[in-house]
């Protein structure tokens, strides 16, 4: 982890450390084709069972910085632009990138490698509104019992009690909020919450660990 903290983590390696916790169906921009990115975006906007992950060099976009890794999260077919969530969000905000440029950007070798980076797509997601509260709970007992399953929430921040029936949320912003426990029909609530974005509800997403 020290290496990686100073020296960052090549695509290869990224894509098999993924391997031991998910499904990932992982492509270099030079084995691969424009038309295939482009198709590969397509299918993952049209679908909430798959994720990309981009990685490419910041300098092609220009941003400080090289190598990156960033989840896309939507396409804007008229603009022909992809919404980038750029996990490094103290320094750059979500936005919008031509898909040319993040196809270009993923085109650059990577001094590490002598390869150029690419893309990383696959989970099982679920909207409240399509799913109840049983489906929730066996999910949350379910994930618990098992080392091969992993649970990520899409919730609203409430300011909660504590008591009993509680879940732990590793919070991501740890920054802001340590690790907590929070109720389980509290959870529920937050994540039925819309989401302005989507108007519709947040969720839970399902992430079943590779066997190998």
């Amino acid at each position: 982890m020290g290496n990686v903290q100073k020296k960052g983590i090549t695509s290869g390696s990224f894509a098999e450390l993924a391997r031991k916790h998910v499904d990932i169906e992982a492509f270099k921009a030079q084995h691969s084709s424009l038309e295939q990115f482009t198709n590969c975006v397509i299918q993952t906007t049209s679908t909430e069972e798959l994720y990309m992950i981009l990685s490419y060099s910041r300098k092609t976009v220009n941003q400080t910085g090289d190598g990156h890794f960033s989840p896309m999260a939507a396409y804007h077919k008229g603009r022909d632009m992809l919404l980038i969530l750029d996990v490094a969000r103290y320094k750059y905000p979500f936005h919008w990138l031509p898909r040319m440029t993040v196809w270009d950007a993923m085109n650059k070798i990577d001094k590490e490698t002598d390869e150029t980076r690419g893309k990383h797509v696959d989970i099982e997601a679920f909207k409240t509104q399509h799913s109840s509260l049983e489906q929730f709970t066996n999910c949350v007992i379910q994930t618990t019992s098992t080392e091969e399953l992993y649970m990520i929430l899409s919730y609203s921040r409430k300011t909660v009690n504590q008591g009993r029936d509680m879940l732990l949320i590793l919070d991501v912003a740890r920054y802001k909020y340590p690790f907590h426990w929070l109720p389980r029909m509290t959870v529920w609530d937050v994540m039925n919450e819309i989401d302005k974005e989507t108007d519709e509800t947040r969720g839970f997403m399902m992430v079943r660990k590779k066997i190998s």
